[in-house]
């Protein structure tokens, strides 16, 4: 045994002050595997003491499924597909997509494995509303918009709070001791607030309802009235206030998949900030708008590089 420990710390970083904290945390040397024989033999040591580890006691693992986070990761994957230009990316989303929306086609639960916990939070709610609305840019599938649409309405009926004008953390008839009714400040992802008014703006331009737009100017008035205090905790406030500001939408007419260089093009650099909006017609042709000013009827990719340059589209 002695020879096999000489042996190992001769081929890594080993001593008996340690590295870390006391302790040896195993760092290979530069002239680790120098041969085959040698590799084989560290390879077996491994193996045991790998075996040795797993005696251990682990620390508590955390594993619950967690909404929120689930549909964020699947919009990454949406915007992956685009921005790296790989389609199995999206076929995943969708796959993942179709799992999750079958686990709430009646309710949506924070935790998904367990309806008996913690019911439900608004960034649950929004994040969907986020990926779904997502899907409708990338597509121009009615199906999305829809469903989108809805589910925002039924997340302000849940979570709008009248008296301060923000949307509550959890639901308005269920505020308790344990989790703060009105939480304005970021996460580890975007406050749902924030997230709500993002997804707010893009349905307005896409639908030209009063309604959104009534909703989009009372979120706003709120934020600036929160956001002198608290700027340091409401980064992605900052960020979709100026969006919302700016209203850039790229609007589709007639087949996009006629035109589908500009539309690659549109999704790949603008999904994150701008709108993507499809309209029927029977011309083939791209409208670019921004605070309320369009462009002329787009067809190609020359055109759309002259405009985009000369009105900052960025």
């Amino acid at each position: 045994m002695q020879k096999i420990l000489i042996f190992f710390a001769q081929n890594f970083e080993i001593s008996k002050e340690g590295n870390f904290e006391n302790n040896n945390i195993l760092i290979e040397k530069p002239s680790l595997f120098s041969n085959e024989k040698d590799r084989k033999k560290i390879d077996i040591i491994k193996e045991k003491l790998l075996k040795e580890r797993e005696k251990r006691n682990k620390p508590f693992f955390d594993d619950k499924s967690q909404t929120d986070l689930n549909v964020f990761w699947i919009n990454v994957l949406i915007y992956a597909s685009e921005v790296l230009e790989e389609p199995e990316l999206f076929k995943k989303s969708q796959k993942f997509y179709e799992i999750i929306n079958k686990k709430f086609e009646k309710k949506i639960f924070h935790c998904y494995q367990s309806e008996n916990k913690v019911t439900v939070f608004l960034e649950d709610h929004v994040y969907y509303c986020l990926m779904l609305i997502t899907f409708y840019e990338v597509t121009g599938e009615d199906k999305y918009l829809l469903a989108c649409e809805k589910l925002m309405l039924e997340t302000w009926e849940l979570f709008f709070d009248k008296k301060n004008n923000l949307l509550q953390k959890n639901p308005i008839n269920k505020n308790d001791l344990f989790v703060n009714p009105v939480d304005i400040n970021d996460g580890n992802i975007p406050n749902g607030n924030s997230v709500y008014l993002f997804i707010s703006q893009k349905l307005e331009l896409i639908l030209e309802k009063q309604e959104w737009q009534s909703k989009c100017k009372t979120l706003k008035e709120s934020f600036h009235s929160h956001i002198n205090i608290n700027s340091m905790q409401m980064f992605s406030y900052l960020k979709y206030l100026d969006i919302s500001d700016e209203k850039i939408s790229f609007t589709f007419f007639g087949d996009f998949k006629k035109i589908d260089d500009l539309h690659k093009i549109v999704k790949k650099n603008y999904l994150n900030f701008a709108t993507i909006i499809y309209r029927k017609s029977e011309k083939n042709y791209l409208l670019i708008c921004k605070n309320q000013t369009c462009s002329l009827p787009i067809h190609n990719i020359e055109e759309f590089n002259e405009y985009s340059k000369k009105n900052s589209i960025n």
